[in-house]
């Protein structure tokens, strides 16, 4: 006895609804691409699906027929999240993209996300339902980071630093820039400036952050030097009449003047130089001090030991 083997409409296997995986960047859109594969060759009429998308990271989405739907001459129709691609029965559907998808990305947006293709129905020509199964896509999105150069930097009065912030992970390459504290000033493009009087050492962290994601954001610390002087020499003896020339050496100013003084007023200086009194009865010691013309709070003293010239003893016995 002879076995016949009947094939209806259905076929061994099942049709396959794909979505593409893309990488994308938060606050931007990326394309995905829905394939189609039927195992019913020419007999696909329609098809239908649902997607779905996290809806904190992905802000909205939009489609439209791919190439192998255009060809078949099929319309695209979504509701929601459902999709529905149909047109004249006879133009049936081949293998091959049947739609683009669009996702609006939220600026926010980070890390893998799951985008599920989900209730695929395949409608043939003699009104039954093929076999179909869907797969889901993936969009990788990299986090926003922002990056500041240089990344420390120091400063004496009124001078300025250039600063730079490079964004990754967008398109957007705006920064806000902030200052902490609120010492000196910043601009819109970056350029710190240090007021024009730094009474003590201080530290200001100046931070770019990113306009596209808020929670990104780097900073650079800058050091706020005072001006600082240094006399020499720091400790000298003279005897009546005689001199010695003391500098000052200024730092962290373009302005390296100083105000020479004495006390008590014993002798005289003038431009760093020091001339001992003709009379120099018993051991005296002057402060010498040069004060910053750049800020006046700021000095720095020398010793001045004054000895008179030793007294004549008795001429010596013969």
């Amino acid at each position: 006895m002879a076995l016949q083997l009947i094939f209806g409409s259905c076929c061994f296997g099942q049709s396959v609804l794909s979505l593409s995986s893309a990488s994308g960047q938060p606050g931007e859109p990326v394309t995905l691409n829905i394939s189609f594969d039927t195992t019913y060759p020419g007999k696909a009429a329609a098809l239908q699906w649902t997607l779905n998308s996290p809806s904190s990271e992905v802000a909205s989405f939009n489609a439209v027929a791919g190439p192998a739907a255009a060809s078949a001459q099929k319309s695209l129709y979504c509701a929601n999240q459902t999709c529905l691609l149909a047109g004249i029965n006879s133009n049936t559907l081949s293998t091959g993209v049947v739609a683009i998808v669009t996702l609006n990305l939220s600026p926010t947006a980070s890390g893998n996300l799951v985008i599920e293709l989900s209730n695929p129905v395949e409608a043939l020509v003699n009104g039954s339902d093929g076999s179909i199964t869907s797969t889901n896509g993936i969009v990788n999105v990299g986090a926003i980071a922002v990056a500041i150069k240089p990344s420390a930097g120091s400063l004496s009065a009124a001078q300025s630093l250039q600063l730079s912030a490079t964004v990754a992970g967008t398109t957007n390459s705006n920064v806000t820039w902030t200052i902490n504290p609120q010492v000196g000033a910043l601009s819109s493009s970056g350029v710190y400036t240090a007021p024009a009087l730094i009474l003590t050492p201080q530290i200001v962290t100046v931070t770019a952050t990113s306009a596209a994601d808020p929670s990104a954001a780097d900073s650079a610390d800058v050091d706020l030097l005072p001006v600082a002087l240094t006399v020499s020499p720091s400790t000298i003896s003279l005897q009546p009449w005689q001199t010695t020339q003391f500098t000052a050496q200024v730092s962290n100013t373009s302005n390296s003047a100083v105000v020479w003084s004495i006390s008590p007023a014993l002798g005289s200086i003038s431009d760093g130089k020091y001339s001992a009194p003709r009379r120099i009865r018993k051991p005296e010691s002057v402060t010498v001090t040069a004060t910053s013309v750049a800020d006046s709070t700021k000095s720095a003293s020398a010793v001045i030991k004054l000895v008179p010239f030793p007294l004549r003893g008795p001429p010596p016995r013969e």
